[in-house]
């Protein structure tokens, strides 16, 4: 992976529960989480947040950061927003800042996928931007508070990506994969995380005759999902696709690698049409972890628990129904997994069957979940659980 010259660019900048543990090569620790011995599911008890329809609508993700303060991020078009995105106070109503316009200009996003961590919401524009947008400060000096872009050497570089701070980013490469699939043998040794800097410098070096050879993406198949706690030294993955997660410190030495409890068993397949690798569809497909948020204890990270799902086959005519199904039949399998930073499974909760659409934040001051959960009309909507 290249780590070793991450140590330079740094500069710049309850026991887990399973039966088996064991260390390899005597450099990093396997935990194999087990069915028995998962912590008890509780069933968290939900109640529905009203908020303003302006909030709401449009295509946007919505989170509810320290009780008090709603954060809306529009993906494209800000209507009824002026701004991609906007802090409110949800005591008063009142706009604490509104930040981006919708564009191509130096300090303008074309379009905004974020994920939010502790205090960060992390942005990425698809034209090569990065964003670690700091929450406590915007909400210190509202609409004064101007947020660094950071302006990244490649374009559509990554799916996934995390702050460390407010000067660099940990991304992923959609490249990478570090199983075995038939013509796909060099992918291993590419880089498995590049770091960005405030410069827009790449570590390591981005180096194009590293990937002669390599034309599909493993996005589909191997993508991870962030979180990142630079006081704690560490940073977790979570596989989406498959069970398993990583914990490494922040120079990317692997630490701990928890896997289970279901079985990494998938099979693949190359789509040279899509110019990627997939799944065998007769087998079925694996949905596990996302949407991870960390504080500065724990991380909360939805698991679909969902192993070896097949889709139905369906005509275009029908495709609203194949999607009803795999919605319900991923939803009544979804759990909320909460770890430490060491990577320890400590509680795992039930969201009764509903489908997360996002926007999990925690409030440690009143012990409270919030998140994003698509109703059975179709519409999304603000809930909270009390721990």
């Amino acid at each position: 992976m290249r780590t070793k010259h991450l140590a330079a660019a740094m500069l710049m900048l309850a026991a887990v529960v399973g039966c088996n543990s064991e260390k390899q090569n005597g450099q990093y620790e396997i935990v194999t989480l087990q069915e028995e011995n998962l912590p008890p599911v509780q069933t968290l008890q939900l109640e529905k947040i009203d908020l303003p329809e302006d909030y709401t609508m449009g295509r946007n993700s919505l989170y509810i950061y320290q009780d008090s303060v709603l954060i809306v991020r529009k993906f494209q078009n800000p209507f009824p927003m002026k701004k991609m995105v906007t802090l409110v106070n949800l005591n008063n109503g009142e706009i604490i800042g509104e930040y981006f316009t919708n564009g191509r200009g130096p300090r303008e996003l074309l379009a905004s996928y974020a994920n939010l961590n502790y205090n960060h919401l992390d942005i990425m524009c698809p034209s090569g931007k990065l964003v670690p947008f700091n929450l406590d400060s915007a909400i210190m000096y509202g609409n004064d508070y101007t947020p660094d872009i950071i302006r990244t050497e490649r374009d559509n570089f990554t799916s996934e990506w995390c702050s460390v701070d407010d000067t660099m980013f940990l991304t992923g490469n959609d490249y990478y994969f570090d199983g075995v699939i038939d013509g796909c043998e060099s992918y291993t040794k590419l880089p498995e995380f590049y770091w960005f800097t405030k410069s827009g410098r790449c570590i390591p070096e981005y180096n194009a005759s590293d990937y002669i050879g390599v034309k599909y993406k493993m996005d589909d198949i191997s993508r991870e999902y962030f979180s990142i706690n630079k006081q704690k030294n560490r940073v977790i993955c979570f596989n989406a696709y498959r069970p398993y997660a990583k914990v490494f410190d922040l120079d990317l030495n692997l630490i701990k690698r928890i896997n289970g409890p279901e079985p990494d068993d998938g099979k693949y397949r190359i789509n040279d049409f899509m110019g990627g690798v997939w799944w065998n569809e007769s087998y079925g497909r694996n949905f596990y972890y996302r949407s991870p948020y960390g504080d500065d204890e724990s991380i909360f990270v939805l698991n679909e628990r969902t192993h070896r799902f097949v889709e139905k086959k369906v005509d275009i005519q029908h495709i609203q129904e194949s999607i009803d199904y795999m919605t319900k039949t991923v939803d009544a399998n979804a759990e909320l997994f909460r770890f430490d930073w060491d990577g320890n499974l400590i509680a795992r909760y039930s969201l009764g069957g509903k489908h997360l659409y996002g926007g999990i934040t925690y409030s440690k001051n009143s012990n409270t979940l919030y998140f994003c959960i698509l109703d059975d009309d179709g519409e999304s909507y603000m809930y909270k659980a009390k721990l």
